[in-house]
């Protein structure tokens, strides 16, 4: 979060909260063994995250900030 903050992304340490719910999530997964659950759980988090960090860098390198 440390870093998020140093980057001037203050929206990407809100959005790092939830990351420790998917944790969670993704630990009663893999010990009830429901794999193929995890893996789209895992696929679909990264593919948000992923997108919502460029347009937020996006912002950030044409000055808009956000």
């Amino acid at each position: 979060m440390g870093f998020f903050a140093f980057s001037h992304a203050a929206f990407l340490v809100w959005f790092s909260i939830p990351m420790a719910m998917i944790y969670v999530i993704g630990y009663a997964l893999i010990s009830k063994e429901k794999l193929t659950a995890y893996v789209r759980m895992v696929y679909c988090w990264l593919t948000l995250y992923m997108s919502i960090t460029t347009v937020c860098r996006i912002f950030i390198l044409c000055g808009t900030g956000i």
